[in-house]
């Protein structure tokens, strides 16, 4: 006998309906979505361009995406090593110009490095290029302020620059960090030295020499000192011997010593130290300065003087020792359109220095234009006057040619008279 028994619920069973509602959805759908599509037809030309924006911007992020996929790897930094190691190599076989080569290039991959700067401060300084000196020994400080290196190429950068106040101040401060330190000495010294306190210059490079007897500086220092206050040339060549020894690889100790060797009238002696070091330095300035001036204050040779001059001007072209005398050779030689470019270019370097003014006014006249030589000469004049001490030669060489120029001048200080109208060596630029 079987009892009738109700059914247990199983998932997914349903009683079956007489009407199904997914049918209901459908019919409601269906009219709306046709009549969508007949809306858009008929609107097509004005939904068209939102659309194209649409449709380019998601393709344009896809071309974008795989671009960046496929983006090349970036160029590594050059390694500066190889570059360091050259440089190195350079200096110490007495090619300072290479070596500064080699630390310039090396320099964008080690920008806080001080002894990349220290070194081209050096260099620079060595070539005889003092304001670029001065640049890198105050990157030299950014980048390591903590460094008595960096702080005493500073200070000679100042000294060369003429600068001996904040010279004394610089090495100071490397004194403070590395008391005793010799090369900070020396370059103290310097410093004293182109302020003319020759008897401080003297103390502190022979306490430089104390605190290291092996290093260049202080012998080299204590030489230029005797040498250049010619207080004892056999003492200063003697310190240049030894700071020779000590350094055969920085050129400008033999280019110093030329010049004491060229006062004791042994010129050939000279020459031969010169010739040395442009062979490794083909560009260094004060080497090439010095040759111009040789051959033609010893031997007389205006051709073999002009040829080193315009080499150094090559060098640079706002060397304002080599401008001047080489203006000063070419009136000589009676090329006067060729000095007055000369002098033209020293005055465009934007020296104050009066000397030059009166010479650049008195090339304005040898080629008969007094007109450009009115407002040269009235600038130098004026210069000259406001000068801390200034040159009664000079004075009296500004207003002879004022007067020469403009009958009308008055002159602002008391007329000197010079011996039979002649302008003094020192006047003219001798």
């Amino acid at each position: 006998m079987y009892l009738k028994t109700k059914k247990r619920y199983r998932p997914g069973y349903r009683e079956r309906r007489t009407f199904n509602l997914r049918w209901l959805w459908l019919w409601i759908v269906a009219p709306l979505v046709v009549y969508g599509g007949v809306q858009i037809y008929e609107n097509r030309a004005a939904l068209a361009p939102p659309i194209q924006r649409m449709l380019e911007g998601a393709i344009n992020d896809a071309q974008s995406g795989m671009a960046t996929m496929n983006a090349p790897t970036p160029m590594p930094t050059e390694n500066p090593t190889d570059r360091l190691i050259r440089a190195e190599n350079a200096w110490q076989r007495g090619s300072i110009g290479r070596a500064l080569e080699e630390y310039a290039a090396a320099q964008a991959s080690t920008p806080n490095d001080p002894l990349v700067f220290t070194r081209m401060a050096m260099a620079h300084i060595i070539e005889g290029r003092n304001a670029d000196a001065l640049a890198a020994a105050e990157d030299a400080v950014t980048a390591d302020p903590f460094s008595a290196d960096a702080w005493s190429v500073r200070a000679l950068a100042l000294a060369r620059n003429n600068r001996p106040a904040e010279a004394v101040a610089s090495a100071r401060q490397a004194l403070a960090l590395r008391p005793d330190d010799a090369t900070a000495l020396a370059f103290l010294a310097e410093a004293y030295r182109i302020a003319d306190e020759t008897s401080l210059a003297l103390e502190t490079a022979a306490a430089a020499i104390e605190a290291d007897p092996q290093s260049y500086a202080g012998y080299y220092i204590r030489a230029l000192t005797n040498y250049y206050s010619g207080i004892d040339y056999l003492a200063a060549r003697e310190d240049f011997r030894i700071a020779r020894e000590l350094a055969p690889n920085l050129p400008f100790i033999p280019t110093e010593w030329a010049w004491l060797e060229w006062s004791l009238d042994n010129t050939d002696v000279s020459m031969d130290m010169l010739q040395e070091v442009i062979e490794n330095n083909p560009e260094n300035l004060d080497a090439l300065y010095a040759l111009g001036y040789f051959w033609y204050q010893t031997y007389g040779d205006a051709e073999q003087s002009l040829e080193y001059l315009e080499r150094c001007t090559t060098a640079d072209p706002e060397n304002i020792a080599c401008l001047n005398y080489k203006g000063t050779v070419q009136t000589v030689l009676g090329d006067f359109t060729a000095a007055l470019v000369s002098y033209q270019r020293l005055l465009e370097t934007g020296t104050q220095d009066p000397r030059y003014y009166l010479r650049a006014g008195n090339a304005y006249i040898n080629v008969g234009d007094c007109n450009g030589a009115l407002p040269v000469l009235r600038t130098g004049y004026e210069l000259e006057l406001a000068s801390d001490a200034p040159n009664a030669d000079r004075i009296a060489a500004f207003e002879s040619y004022l007067s020469d120029c403009q009958p009308s001048f008055v002159p602002l200080t008391e007329p000197t008279a010079l011996p039979e109208g002649e302008i003094t060596e020192e006047a003219a630029g001798g």
